[in-house]
C-alpha cells in the first residue's frame, strides 16, 4: 500500500498551506495506524530538499517528503 499527501509549493497563496499543514499533521498523527496495515506514506511538494527537510523537522512528520519541481508526479 502507498499513501501521499500532494502539496503546492509552500509559496502558494490563500487558505491551501494551512489545509497542507492539517493534511500533513493528520498522516503524522495516523502513521502507526498506516504502518500496521503495511502502507508506506510520503509526501510530494514542489518545495526544494531543503524546504522539504526543514518542515518535516519543524512539523516532526515520520515521513519523507519528495521534491518534485515541475509537478510531474502532482498531474
Amino acid at each position: 500500500h502507498l499513501r501521499t499527501a500532494v502539496a503546492p509549493d509552500s509559496t502558494t497563496p490563500c487558505l491551501l498551506p494551512c489545509r497542507v499543514l492539517t493534511q500533513a499533521c493528520k498522516f503524522r498523527d495516523e502513521y502507526a495506524a498506516f504502518q500496521d496495515v503495511g502502507s508506506h506514506v510520503y509526501g510530494i511538494s514542489s518545495d526544494s530538499p531543503a524546504a522539504n527537510k526543514a518542515f518535516a523537522e519543524a512539523q516532526r512528520l515520520p515521513f519523507p517528503l519528495l521534491t518534485d519541481p515541475a509537478g510531474a508526479l502532482r498531474k
